[in-house]
């Protein structure tokens, strides 16, 4: 299932036996840690999926420049869990789902900065180069940055380990993305 794929997602997690009696002796051989999982990931996803299957939420959250400038200041950040469509949430949220999870089991900390930085420069930017943009709403901004990154850290890796097939594929991938 989705959730013991998330349990046991990726190499580099640390596994703890279960202890008798707990709720995961329903599976047997079940073994996670709670500090790798994506919790902050998830906790996004959900408040997105929340914002785009509740009524008005979306509208409530949005980036709104009229409702931000009479003190709506929540939605300078929160029109990022926003999205215009279901279509545009399925693709913005499985993004950030997959990318999300595996930038915040290699760092939490630098992804958690990388997720604060991000919605901050572009909500930003928004505000100041684009005041004809009334509204603003989605992840893709962000997932952008989870994107680059991702590449980032794995460019630095491989070229550590002098793995030039690797530099050369990943430094194309920012540059086609770029």
């Amino acid at each position: 299932s989705f959730l013991f794929l998330l349990m046991n997602y990726g190499a580099q997690m640390k596994s703890v036996v279960a202890k008798p009696s707990s709720f995961k002796d329903a599976i047997p051989g079940l073994k996670f840690e709670i500090k790798s999982l994506p919790i902050v990931t998830l906790a996004i996803s959900v408040v997105s999926a929340a914002a785009m299957l509740l009524p008005g939420m979306a509208e409530a959250l949005q980036f709104e420049r009229q409702a931000i400038a009479v003190g709506e200041w929540w939605r300078f950040l929160a029109g990022h869990l926003t999205h215009w469509s279901f279509d545009h949430y399925l693709w913005d949220a499985a993004v950030f789902l997959v990318l999300g999870a595996y930038c915040e089991q290699r760092d939490r900390v630098r992804y958690s900065t990388g997720l604060i930085l991000s919605a901050v420069c572009i909500s930003g930017l928004v505000w100041l180069e684009l005041p004809e943009l009334s509204t603003y709403r989605g992840l893709s901004g962000i997932d952008s940055m989870l994107f680059t990154l991702l590449a980032g850290n794995l460019l630095v890796e491989k070229c550590a380990a002098s793995e030039r097939s690797w530099v050369t594929v990943i430094f194309a991938s920012l540059l086609g993305f770029a």
